[in-house]
C-alpha cells in the first residue's frame, strides 16, 4: 500500500503526457524512467495489488 501514491503519481504524469501535450515529451527520459519503476512495483506487489482488487 506503501507504493500507490508512487504508481498513482506516475500514471498521472504519464496521462499529463498523453492526453494534454498530445504525446509531445512522452519519450523524455524522465517520463520512461517513472512508467518503468511504476511497472516494476506493480510487477513485484501484483499478488498484493490483485488482493486488493478482489476484496
Amino acid at each position: 500500500m506503501k507504493h500507490l501514491p508512487n504508481i498513482a503519481g506516475g500514471l498521472l504524469g504519464l496521462a499529463f503526457h498523453i492526453f494534454l501535450t498530445n504525446g509531445g515529451g512522452l519519450l523524455d527520459p524522465p517520463v520512461v524512467a517513472l512508467s518503468l519503476l511504476a511497472a516494476y512495483l506493480l510487477w513485484v506487489g501484483r499478488k498484493k495489488f490483485c488482493g486488493l482488487l478482489n476484496n
